[in-house]
């Protein structure tokens, strides 16, 4: 009888590289994180200057105390591929990161005997997880240097010689400065010690302290714990990670919203999930550990379980599943898919609790890429973009025109700005707004609605410059028609400047970029009417500043970009 093709071992060894390609095809979308153009313009900054980013920050004129180098080696090498082949660059070096990780997962899963089609399903369970945050922004280099060091190098079950000591003790230095979760390293060699401890319980009530087998997990958890100090903020980096409002685990802003929340009716899913957790770290504690699987450390599978966790909320909230660790260990995690049963199912559970909404999700499939891809000065299209992200055309007219004064923008879009802008236009705040302040970011909320003391904000903070999403300047009041003039709009943005003190300047730049560009000057003024009869002050009635240009300058066009 003829053999079915699912049983040839050949076959079996290719299925794990075929479950990388989920993970290729969403790290090949359109760039549409907004903080990639952030951390691509810090690392412009330091390449350009030789330096880490200083104080003041040359790049948020609001910012009060500077970024603290937790990242610096990662945006370096996202700015310098972001100099060297623009955004294209960003997107394939995405898809690179991936494949490591992807081929790193791959390894420890066989250095911890799982076979070929177990590999697979653990593959497309992280994938699972992970896709939503798959993003050329530093915590992808956290993943692939957190999966070598600690499901490979950590979960090795071999005694570490002088040259594995060499090789993971630079492995883990270099994770340290690329990213700050590299702080979970000593967390998980001290659990290797205490499974050493715990397995020798008994020689240690006798009193007999020599014991062999804590000399490795000891020499990991020194290795560890000195790597993680080399980089520059030496032992600082801990309080930076603990009292950083982003990254401090269950308080983090991910997990506000649930504290504030009636948990068990409107997320049950989360309680599911951790009271399954509890379940099977309880069960696992009270099964006899495998002898087949002498290791120290608690493997590959069990980093990698915690690593998606960190994932789901970006950084440091792995501390939350330490026990989870000691619960895999226990589990014997040899055979196929009939040996992979709860890691898979906690994935997938994982991955249905924390998954935005199908519709949020969606956004990561295709898109036509030709039909919204953003346009440069000299119209060729940047497909590797996603124009729905990003102010394309009005970052191109501010710099095209290089308005004078303060500009305010919505977070989302510094990070964007600053990379088109820099070194003329600091922005107000970009993916790093916690460095402004709260008063800072409630300010700019307030100006952004027109909340009452708006008008008494602008001048007070200086600014001459306001860009908007187009959707969130048409509802709410427009700022005071008197003192504020349209200079550029379309579908994505609105851009008002201020008759300030640099009015003069920038009214003469609005007027020659219209003249020379004549056929946008559909895009300096409203394409909206007002019906009705006049009640209260309208968006629109903000006068366009074009108007005041010369009739020569004023060429009316088509109003294609």
């Amino acid at each position: 009888m003829a053999r079915s093709p699912l049983s040839y071992p050949k076959f079996h060894n290719v299925l794990p590289w075929l479950a990388c390609l989920p993970l290729v095809f969403v790290a090949l979308q359109p760039i549409a994180d907004s903080d990639v153009p952030m951390h691509a313009t810090v690392g412009r900054w330091m390449v350009e200057h030789r330096a880490l980013l200083p104080t003041p920050d040359p790049l948020v004129w609001t910012d009060r105390g500077g970024d603290r180098p937790h990242e610096w080696l990662a945006q370096v090498v996202i700015g310098a591929a972001a100099m060297v082949g623009q955004w294209a660059a960003l997107r394939w070096l995405l898809v690179s990161m991936v494949l490591g990780c992807a081929v790193a997962l791959l390894r420890a899963g066989k250095q911890q005997g799982i076979e070929p089609l177990g590999r697979a399903w653990l593959l497309l369970g992280w994938t699972a997880v992970v896709a939503p945050h798959v993003a050329m922004r530093p915590h992808v280099f956290g993943w692939l240097l957190a999966i070598a060091v600690l499901g490979i190098g950590l979960g090795d079950p071999q005694l570490w010689c002088k040259r594995k000591i060499a090789l993971w003790f630079c492995l883990t230095v270099l994770w340290a400065n690329l990213h700050s979760s590299a702080l979970v390293a000593p967390l998980y060699a001290g659990i290797g010690v205490a499974q050493a401890l715990w397995s020798e319980r008994q020689e240690l009530r006798s009193g007999n302290w020599r014991l062999q087998a804590l000399r490795q997990p000891l020499l990991r958890l020194v290795v560890a714990a000195v790597a993680v100090l080399c980089q520059p903020m030496g032992v600082g980096m801990i309080a930076y990670v603990l009292h950083s409002q982003a990254i401090n685990g269950a308080l983090s802003d991910e997990w506000q919203p649930l504290l504030a929340a009636d948990v068990w009716a409107e997320h049950p899913g989360i309680v599911a999930l951790w009271a399954g957790l509890l379940a099977w770290t309880v069960a696992a504690l009270l099964r006899p550990a495998q002898p087949q699987h002498p290791g120290l450390f608690p493997g590959g599978l069990a980093a990698l379980f915690a690593l998606a966790h960190a994932a789901i909320t970006r950084r440091m909230t792995v501390f939350l599943v330490v026990t989870g660790l000691f619960a895999l260990r226990r589990w014997p995690l040899t055979g196929a898919v009939g040996s992979l049963p709860a890691f898979a199912a906690a994935l997938a559970l994982a991955g249905a609790v924390y998954a935005p909404p199908a519709q949020q999700f969606a956004a990561l499939w295709p898109r036509q890429w030709s039909a919204s891809a953003p346009h440069t000065a000299t119209g060729a299209a940047d497909t590797a973009l996603d124009a729905r992200s990003f102010p394309v055309k009005a970052a191109a007219f501010l710099q095209h025109t290089g308005l004078r004064g303060r500009l305010l923008n919505p977070d989302p879009w510094g990070g964007y700005l600053s990379w088109q802008l820099y070194d003329h236009q600091q922005v107000f705040l970009d993916g790093r707004w916690l460095l402004a302040g709260e008063q800072a970011v409630r300010d700019g909320l307030t100006m952004q609605v027109r909340g009452p003391t708006a008008a008494r904000l602008f001048a007070d903070y200086g600014i001459e410059i306001l860009i908007q999403r187009s959707s969130d300047y048409l509802q709410v009041p427009p700022p005071d028609p008197s003192q504020w003039r349209l200079g550029w709009r379309d579908a994505r943005a609105v851009v008002l400047v201020r008759t300030g003190p640099n009015w003069p300047h920038n009214l003469q730049q609005i007027c020659q970029f219209f003249g020379r560009f004549g056929s946008l000057a559909a895009h300096g003024r409203w394409h909206l009417q007002r019906l009705g009869p006049r009640t209260a002050a309208a968006p629109i009635d903000v006068p366009a500043a074009i108007e005041l240009c010369a009739a020569s300058t004023a060429t009316s066009g088509d109003g294609n970009y």
